[in-house]
């Protein structure tokens, strides 16, 4: 007898123990579940991405922070010129030649277009020796400025010419990689 009043004994302890450790009554004496919906606020548009760039961090950087601006493929800003006339653009591409003066202008290429980015105001200064590096450059498009308008100043270097197209990125800020 002695050992069925233990084995009743302890099944009322196990089912006792099991019940304290229960987070939660059983499922039939729980309350019926209340669900609510929340109302959210539509999200906000993602931002455009920031153009990718392959090495990370620049090795080089003047001027204002890129920021989130997407890239504008050179050839659009060449065949629509008219839409981003005194916008803010940013090109992404190689640099192909630069201003061995004081560093001023440099010519970018991506894919099929060409485009001169000048720093007007000798803010942005390039490294002479930047040609055939990534860049990323934004500015404003604007028709290139007369000769007069032009604060073109290359003390101690040889006098040159230096690119004067139709139009050009007034340069604000640049990263090379």
């Amino acid at each position: 007898m002695r050992s069925f009043a233990h084995v009743v004994v302890l099944a009322l302890v196990t089912s006792v123990i099991g019940a304290g450790c229960q987070s939660s009554p059983p499922e039939e004496s729980q309350p019926a579940a209340k669900t609510t919906v929340e109302a959210k606020a539509p999200a906000a548009p993602a931002a455009p991405a920031a153009v990718a760039v392959p090495g990370g961090a620049p090795a080089w950087h003047a001027g204002l922070a890129l920021g989130e601006l997407p890239a504008t493929p050179v050839a659009v800003l060449n065949a629509k010129e008219k839409d981003y006339m005194g916008k803010s653009v940013k090109v992404a591409g190689v640099v192909t030649r630069v201003c061995q003066g004081s560093g001023c202008w440099v010519e970018v290429k991506d894919g099929d277009g060409l485009v001169i980015a000048k720093s007007l105001d000798h803010v942005v200064l390039f490294p002479k020796d930047c040609a055939g590096k990534k860049v990323v450059l934004m500015g404003v498009l604007r028709e290139s400025p007369k000769q007069e308008e032009c604060k073109h100043d290359h003390q101690g270097v040889a006098a040159h010419e230096c690119p004067r197209p139709p139009t050009l990125i007034e340069v604000q800020g640049a990263s090379l990689f």
